[in-house]
């Protein structure tokens, strides 16, 4: 089974980073999460939860490197670095939301992580295909909700976006 310990830590390490959030320790956390979570999944690989909660530090830190970017200003190799760093982060994170989505297609809190990667990817068609999974794998979940009338909204359907969360209210 998993190592519950390398999970728990993970866990520890991830609150801390999203308690610093933008601090200069908020990097080193989310690293430390990874490891933790990582060495967790290496045990168990169809733990949902320590994907998703993997795939999320990962998306942080690709949100981290792009902040260490635009302070780099002009240093190209620091710049440099932190691209690469910045898509192997993301490209990690994609991975490991598939498949916890390939490990319960039916898990509502792995299809709206996905759901919000797309979103923030400016795939918003996708990102409402699978809201809608989310949905209906769940129809109670309140955040998933929320943040669907908040696509129909951006993607300039309004009425369908209220009309949305006055039929769920």
């Amino acid at each position: 089974h998993m190592k519950i310990v390398s999970y728990a830590e993970g866990f520890v390490y991830m609150t801390r980073a999203f308690q610093l959030g933008g601090d200069d320790d908020a990097p080193s956390n989310l690293k430390s999460a990874i490891v933790r979570f990582e060495d967790g999944i290496s045990s168990f690989q169809n733990n949902k939860s320590a994907l998703r909660m993997c795939a999320t530090c990962l998306l942080q830190l690709t949100m981290e490197y792009r902040r260490e970017m635009k302070n780099a200003k002009d240093n190209k190799h620091l710049i440099a670095k932190l691209t690469a760093a910045s898509k192997h982060a993301n490209d990690r994170a994609v991975e490991l939301m598939l498949r916890a989505i390939r490990v319960d297609p039916n898990d509502a809190q792995s299809l709206r992580l996905y759901a919000n990667y797309l979103e923030s990817s400016g795939k918003l068609d996708l990102a409402e295909e699978h809201y809608l999974l989310a949905l209906e794998a769940d129809p109670t979940y309140t955040s998933a909700m929320h943040e669907y009338a908040m696509l129909l909204d951006q993607k300039g359907e309004h009425s369908a976006a209220a009309a949305f969360l006055v039929r769920r209210s």
